[in-house]
């Protein structure tokens, strides 16, 4: 058998033990990049909570975000990232845009709903759930479509902690909560990753 031809049974091999679970295109530094940010979400909660002012709460969340954009850069630049590391950094990254947008639209409903009246107050809190609805389908839509996409039910804790207790818990405390619920979300995704490397692990060895 030719170089060539060992190649392409070793490629479809691993298609087929990815698709039963038993290899995955991530590997612990997918776990590291998880826990990675949820120290970072964690430390983020922190300091908003020093910050007097709600808005400026938000600027943990704009640094991080820069950091974990160049850092990505950097890396991809000296190593080449799978496809699947790479979706899962940018999805991570865009469901807490997402969460902060959802977390802005909640506060100034809050904040300014007396002064511009309760139709706009409404749509106010209609455009942060409808940003909240949206990002969990697209979320769950991709852990339905592969194994190796599980983290994003993980990711969609966070939207559904955000979804559901922002709009009750005390407005001048969103943000910090916010950076919290994103935490948890990061942390479940890496616990989620952990077990299928695990699993996939224990496998190989009994075979």
């Amino acid at each position: 058998m030719s170089d060539a031809e060992m190649g392409r049974v070793k490629g479809d091999l691993a298609v087929i033990q990815r698709a039963l679970g038993l290899q995955f295109s991530f590997g612990k530094e997918a776990l590291v990049f998880g826990i990675f940010l949820t120290l970072a979400a964690v430390g983020a909660s922190v300091v908003s909570l020093l910050v007097e002012s709600s808005w400026f709460q938000v600027i943990p969340f704009a640094v991080i975000m820069m950091l974990c954009l160049i850092g990505l850069y950097l890396q991809s630049r000296r190593t080449d990232l799978g496809h699947e590391i790479k979706l899962q950094v940018v999805l991570s990254i865009t469901i807490y845009f997402a969460l902060f947008a959802a977390t802005c639209g909640y506060t100034l409903a809050t904040f300014v709903g007396p002064s511009i009246g309760l139709v706009r107050t409404a749509s106010l809190y209609a455009t942060s759930l409808v940003y909240i609805i949206g990002f969990l389908f697209m979320l769950v839509v991709n852990a339905l479509k592969s194994r190796e996409r599980y983290y994003c039910l993980g990711l969609a804790i966070s939207l559904l902690l955000t979804g559901l207790l922002i709009p009750i818990l005390d407005q001048h405390y969103s943000f910090p909560f916010a950076h919290a619920f994103m935490a948890v979300g990061f942390l479940s995704g890496v616990m989620i990753q952990w077990v299928q490397l695990r699993k996939a692990v224990t496998v190989h060895a009994a075979d």
